[in-house]
């Protein structure tokens, strides 16, 4: 029987920042992360693949949580946090306060309406939806050390949410979920 598991990394170091694919620091480094994401594994049988989106605060835990568990690494951009564009880097009140129009009509809708130079909801989990079907389809249990976004995607198709429904649902930092 083939076992995933989502985890999401570690809490960011910035605050009201719209920050999606940007590279931002952790409040943990890696290493606690990691040895938190082994801790928090339990009796189950290690992964035998650990798959991680390319971002520092995801790529670092997952290299050491497979160096732990003696599993293969493999980044993958599937697995990346939602790409907000232009939006990227800056703070959400400067955001709705240079384009509060724009900003009002893609909270309304972000399933369906994209950031400027971003991308939709919908964008989000379609990547996801055709990587865990991969990952689903391989030989052995799977961990992914992933975002926010692609773990309530993923459950929102697990479980057959709305984007709407998925997102409004929290996602621990660091506690490994099984799919």
């Amino acid at each position: 029987m083939k076992r995933l598991w989502l985890v999401r990394h570690a809490s960011v170091a910035v605050r009201g920042v719209c920050y999606g694919q940007s590279d931002v620091p952790t409040d943990m480094d890696a290493a606690s992360s990691a040895r938190k994401v082994v801790e928090a594994w339990g009796p189950v049988a290690p992964p035998v693949a650990v798959w991680s989106s390319p971002f520092r605060r995801t790529e670092s835990v997952a290299r050491l949580v497979a160096r732990t568990f003696g599993a293969s690494l493999h980044v993958d951009g599937r697995l990346s946090e939602l790409s907000f564009g232009e939006w990227e880097g800056r703070e959400w009140t400067e955001i709705e306060r240079s384009s509060p129009e724009r900003f009002q009509r893609w909270m309304a809708a972000y399933s369906t309406v994209a950031p400027p130079g971003g991308e939709t909801m919908l964008d989000l989990r379609c990547r996801v939806a055709i990587w865990l079907a991969e990952v689903s389809a391989s030989p052995g249990s799977a961990l992914a050390v992933t975002h926010a976004g692609g773990i309530r995607v993923a459950r929102a198709i697990r479980d057959g949410l709305s984007n709407e429904e998925a997102m409004a649902t929290p996602v621990e930092h660091l506690v490994p979920e099984a799919f």
